[in-house]
């Protein structure tokens, strides 16, 4: 069937393919029909584009995310696993292994529960790369990975950001009046100054004024 969204400002049409199926009301005997989605194209289109995060890894992880709406669970997890190591390397990792550049994140960077997330989302993404021999990817261990890297990417590219935007404004709001104290304070130095001098002039004027 073909559906409109009724979204405002959208309207596009989907194909919506849908499984009809038919139960009887083991209560009342009536005739059921049980409706069932199975697919909507084009699949829903997700971005990912938090300030902060820089635009080669947002995009990275905005296709894990559209990757997962369409279905493709494998896909999903792969490049899922490649925004989180390009986040890392981001942050200095070196080590070849994303496992081991898991760990030499510090914990001040990346504290340990989120390095157990990062480690969790290295092996499902190693699930969905390693063939046939490999486990199978459940959408809940899809959830899972993508709720991991959102964590770690807010972790070390979000948070430090909205801090320092947050600092800057503070700062900002505060210059008017940071700048009349460093003035006041430049004034009563002068004036400090000016005091020291003049007693200094009294007192030497006062030793060259001979005594009668």
């Amino acid at each position: 069937m073909i559906v409109v969204c009724q979204t405002r400002g959208c309207h596009n049409p989907s194909l919506v393919v849908v499984e009809f199926t038919y139960a009887q009301s083991l209560r009342t005997h009536e005739r059921l029909e049980v409706i069932e989605v199975k697919s909507i194209q084009p699949s829903r289109r997700v971005n990912y584009a938090p300030a902060g995060v820089p635009p080669e890894i947002a995009e990275d992880f905005q296709e894990a995310l559209r990757c997962r709406a369409a279905g493709f669970l494998y896909g999903a997890a792969v490049v899922g696993r490649r925004a989180l190591e390009a986040a890392l390397r981001g942050h200095g990792a070196k080590a070849y292994m994303l496992a081991d550049q898991i760990n030499e994140m510090s914990d001040e960077t990346l504290p340990k529960n989120l390095k157990l997330a990062a480690h969790h989302v290295r092996l499902i993404g190693n699930d969905a790369a390693h063939g046939a021999h490999a486990r199978t990817v459940t959408e809940l261990e899809l959830a899972s990975l993508v709720g991991f890297v959102t964590d770690v990417l807010h972790q070390l590219y979000v948070l430090p950001h909205n801090i320092a935007q947050q600092k800057r404004q503070i700062e900002a709001k505060d210059l008017p009046g940071a700048a009349r104290a460093r003035a006041e304070e430049k004034a009563n130095a002068k004036a400090s100054a000016s005091a020291a001098k003049a007693a200094l002039h009294a007192a030497n004027k006062a030793k060259a004024t001979p005594k009668v």
